[in-house]
């Protein structure tokens, strides 16, 4: 799957993808088996799907999203776009469920079935809206608010490692 950094924002540039996860979740049905990736300064996420199934042949589009209407974090639109303004997206994470969270600037966001933010997903038992009860009340809407020590703390840590790693050390 090639990536040209030119394409995805012109205004800002392009760094780097900043990571992504295979999506093996059953949360949203229609991302399953799906890579998910972002670029740094992007603004927005891309996904990779592979045709045929373990072909190694990825085609990549960019992924619409909006936060769920219950979310407590404040979701303001990009500038020139429809899409949420996530800031900076610096990496990905997976909990034990297979659940995806993305590491931003503005937060921590978890993806949730596509009915609870409006979209359709054909593949998605909406009768069957029940919490899984691993889910901490904390975390019943797409994203949850780390305070901002916190933030710079993961900052700091991702940046030593980044920093590190570069010099093998």
């Amino acid at each position: 799957m090639g990536y040209n950094h030119s394409e995805v924002n012109k205004g800002a540039g392009s760094a780097c993808i900043t990571g992504g996860y295979f999506y093996r979740s059953m949360t949203d049905p229609c991302v399953n088996g799906r890579y998910l990736y972002a670029d740094l300064f992007a603004n927005g996420m891309g996904v990779g799907t592979e045709t045929p199934a373990d072909s190694g042949n990825f085609t990549r589009t960019k992924i619409l999203f909006r936060c769920a209407q219950d979310s407590p974090i404040q979701c303001s639109v990009a500038a020139g776009s429809s899409l949420p303004s996530l800031g900076y997206i610096f990496s990905f994470g997976e909990d034990s469920r297979k659940d995806i969270f993305i590491l931003s600037s503005s937060g921590v966001y978890r993806i949730v079935r596509p009915s609870r933010c409006n979209y359709t997903c054909s593949k998605e038992n909406v009768t069957d809206l029940t919490r899984p009860a691993s889910v901490p009340s904390s975390f019943n809407s797409t994203s949850s608010r780390l305070s901002n020590p916190l933030i710079e703390l993961l900052l700091l840590v991702f940046s030593l490692l980044v920093f590190f790693g570069m010099f093998n050390l």
